[in-house]
């Protein structure tokens, strides 16, 4: 594919390969957010640069990243079985690159970009622009229907200059480069092997077989279970409009109060969420037994299929406060969760997702209390068109659940964003101030609350 300076893709006598369809994961997060707009699947990446940044010196970056990523110049089609992605032989970069004035607010940026409908004739990603001062941000919008996968390494692999992917990964298709009826005949050929396997076993082990059947139905009942209600009774009620709040503190701190505990920082943040939460309600005269929270995973499955995800649901018990207990006991449910048999048949139960109404999905999202989300990190700073990046901070909505927070590894630090529905905290500075305490009474260190310049 060629492109011109304009930034604007050339027409080709290239002829345009078949739409690839949606499916698993990616198809679960496309369904959910058009069924409702409170569960708006929009990740955000705030990249801070040192100095400022020209579209002549970011632009070619950009365009780099678009004509090596099919899915960063695809767009969302109906297909005969879905959804599907097709690729955009021409449309215009500079409508998805946003240059925002001096005096724009970098969060509320942030917030309009996830409050925000992708437009229908572009692909699922945008950029905004924000000269403040002696900085630029580089806010990325990604749908979360490509973000987990090729399109947010695509997008990076080109805007960091450190940041290099091979040349098999940079135009690698969603699923299969093939027709998009390709990934439901594969499922077909899957399934009548399997099912052959199984009369195999019928005939030689009828007693061993119906064993193994019924762990795995326990399993995936267990996997599949759909909750009444939120635990969190002073944070049941649910909207479209959410908050957010940045914080950071050291990774020093976190390694500390998980040194030698056989827990990870992931259970930390679990310990601190379930510590405030229960002050809560506690400060609002309600007494909290148990926490639903919801545990994004990243499956291990073939590169083609990188989106593959399920979301770990844990229940917390609260009878013991004590910090080292709610890491410990995180921990053992995650690991019990990672251990279920069913997790083998996980391409499966996604799939099987689209034969299970919208509204129904999205009713059993709405009742976890709280999502919390570690991302792996970066374990260095880089540059951007040869200047300093200072710090990256996410963004990602509730998505159904009353509170959401994400964090992530940079450098020496831990950023972190806590997203609130609006209508399930009613006291937001009682929730910051809870939140806050639970962080010194489980790492020793208050949470140093962010403002953009």
């Amino acid at each position: 594919m060629s492109l011109t300076t304009s930034w604007l893709s050339s027409t080709d006598v290239t002829p345009t390969p078949p739409p690839i369809a949606l499916f698993g994961w990616d198809l679960a997060a496309w369904r959910l957010a058009e069924a409702d707009p409170g569960l708006r699947s929009t990740v955000v990446g705030i990249v801070c640069v040192e100095g400022s940044l020209t579209a002549t010196e970011l632009m070619p970056k950009v365009m780099a990243a678009v004509s090596h990523n099919r899915v960063l110049r695809s767009r969302v089609v109906s297909g005969t079985s879905g959804p599907a992605l097709e690729e955009m032989k021409t449309f215009d970069v500079g409508r998805c690159v946003a240059w925002s004035p001096d005096t724009a607010d970098v969060a509320a940026v942030a917030h309009h970009l996830v409050e925000t409908v992708f437009d229908s004739e572009l692909p699922l990603w945008r950029l905004a622009v924000v000269s403040a001062g002696e900085r630029t941000y580089v806010v990325a919008a990604l749908h979360h229907a490509i973000a987990d996968g090729n399109g947010a390494l695509g997008l990076a692999s080109y805007l960091f200059d450190e940041f290099t992917i091979s040349a098999s990964d940079q135009s690698a298709p969603r699923a299969t480069e093939t027709e998009e009826g390709a990934t439901s005949a594969s499922s077909r050929d899957a399934v009548t092997s399997a099912a052959v396997r199984v009369l195999e076993r019928a005939i030689r082990d009828p007693q061993g077989l119906a064993r193994d059947v019924n762990v795995l139905v326990k399993s995936a009942t267990t996997l599949l279970s759909v909750p009444q209600q939120p635990h969190a009774q002073a944070m049941a009620k649910r909207s479209a409009s959410f908050g957010q709040t940045f914080y950071t503190f050291p990774k020093a701190v976190v390694r500390n109060a998980i040194a030698g505990r056989g827990v990870s920082q992931h259970d930390a943040l679990v310990a601190v969420v379930c510590t405030a939460l229960s002050d809560y309600h506690q400060r609002s005269g309600l007494k909290l037994e148990k926490l639903r929270i919801n545990v994004p995973v990243a499956l291990s499955v073939e590169k083609a299929q990188a989106n593959q995800m399920l979301v770990a649901r844990l229940e917390m018990s609260l009878d013991d406060l004590h910090p080292a207990a709610l890491m410990l006991q995180s921990n053992q449910l995650l690991h019990e969760w990672r251990s279920q048999p069913a997790l083998g048949l996980a391409s499966e139960l996604i799939e099987a997702s689209r034969l299970v109404p919208s509204g129904l999905i999205a009713s059993v999202v709405k009742k976890a209390d709280a999502t919390i989300s570690s991302l792996r990190g970066v374990p260095r700073l880089g540059h951007v068109s040869g200047k300093r990046v200072s710090s990256i901070w996410p963004l990602v909505a509730p998505i159904g659940a009353a509170i959401s927070i994400t964090s992530v590894g940079v450098g020496s630090e831990v950023t972190m964003c806590v997203t609130h529905d609006e209508a399930a905290v009613a006291d937001i500075d009682l929730w910051r101030s809870c939140l806050s305490a639970a962080m010194s009474q489980t790492a020793g260190v208050a949470l140093i609350e962010h403002k953009f310049e």
